[in-house]
């Protein structure tokens, strides 16, 4: 039974959420908070023509690596060292290998081969650079720090989005004894998916501006001595720009909740009837 007054507001903070939700879980589960390329550069005498065109997410992703007429896929997954606070994507396909390759790669070691996903020719080896190069640095890696900060608080998020969505539904069939779940604490968890998703898209930003954009952290663009550059060629993706969804949709639960609020308050209040009790007419009826 629908017992709250002007409870199609409720509704529409119900369907509002769920929809938020969606966007946060197509944000958590795509490849594309990063878009890269890699381009060759020449040195030593010699040039190789090849190129390199990733794309992944929080979790993993993939990439092409073209070289002459050679397109070699391979899948990427995000792999950290927390000891050494970095992360890559590695190309490996167990725990133990991926963990070695970033591993090798930051010691300045050069990593055993990837598997390759699918080839188009069977040739998917990079020619490299034979000049001695500095070990990679720390900042060339992806900060595991702000990653797991960027995705703790995603799930924070997503969280609280669960959180107004069950409690929109809630207050529409029922009347919660506690304040904190009834109506008013819909202010509270609607503000704070906003909040933690305008966290998650400042550190992800401040990890692109400050590491990513500079070098993507694939073990090609990683490796000593590799042709391959990013620096400059990276871009956000749409599973990083759809997260200024739900921080919209929380933001219009929350005028909805206010309007909601203003309209019952303009409402007048219910005559009272006095009944007086020594008046013995109420009888006949």
């Amino acid at each position: 039974m629908m017992t709250k007054t002007r409870w199609i507001f409720l509704f529409a903070t119900f369907v509002i959420s769920c929809g938020s939700l969606i966007m946060l879980i197509v944000a958590t589960t795509t490849t594309q908070w990063v878009n890269g390329r890699a381009v060759s550069t020449s040195g030593g005498g010699s040039t190789t023509t090849a190129s390199l065109d990733a794309h992944y997410g929080l979790f993993g992703g993939s990439q092409d690596l073209h070289i002459l007429n050679v397109i070699s896929h391979y899948d990427l997954t995000m792999t950290c060292s927390f000891g050494d606070n970095i992360c890559g994507l590695s190309c490996q396909r167990t725990p133990e290998a991926r963990l070695d390759e970033i591993t090798k790669i930051l010691n300045g070691v050069t990593p055993s081969e990837c598997p390759i996903s699918s080839a188009r020719s069977n040739n998917g080896g990079l020619l490299v650079d034979t000049r001695q190069q500095d070990v990679p640095s720390n900042e060339q890696f992806i900060n595991a720090g702000l990653w797991l900060s960027s995705v703790v608080f995603l799930c924070i998020t997503i969280f609280f989005a669960l959180l107004c969505t069950v409690q929109s539904l809630t207050n529409i069939l029922s009347n919660p004894i506690w304040s904190i779940f009834s109506v008013y604490g819909l202010y509270i968890w609607n503000g704070l998916a906003i909040a933690f998703a305008i966290l998650t898209l400042i550190l992800w930003g401040s990890l692109f501006a400050t590491s990513i954009q500079y070098n993507i952290a694939v073990r090609h663009t990683l490796t000593v001595n590799s042709i391959l550059k990013s620096e400059g060629l990276a871009s956000l993706g749409f599973s990083y720009w759809i997260l200024f969804g739900p921080i919209l949709l929380h933001s219009i639960n929350i005028g909805l909740l206010l309007w909601r609020k203003w309209l019952i308050e303009r409402e007048p209040p219910p005559v009272a009837i006095n009944v007086n009790r020594n008046d013995f007419t109420i009888l006949l009826y």
